[in-house]
């Protein structure tokens, strides 16, 4: 996943080698984690949708 996917879904997540890293930090909520869940969730099913039309 990339950085700017993240980005545009106002995510923000650190570049890590050829991929994303995303951390947790003492403020965050369970919603906050279910959020970044429900953002990669999406992408995976637009990559699928994406990789059928091909």
């Amino acid at each position: 996943m990339r950085i700017d996917y993240f980005a545009s879904e106002d995510v923000r997540v650190s570049p890590e080698r050829d991929g994303v890293r995303i951390s947790l930090g003492m403020f965050n909520t369970a919603s906050d984690i279910d959020r970044v869940l429900d953002v990669i969730k999406e992408r995976g099913k637009k990559a699928r949708r994406s990789s059928k039309a091909a």
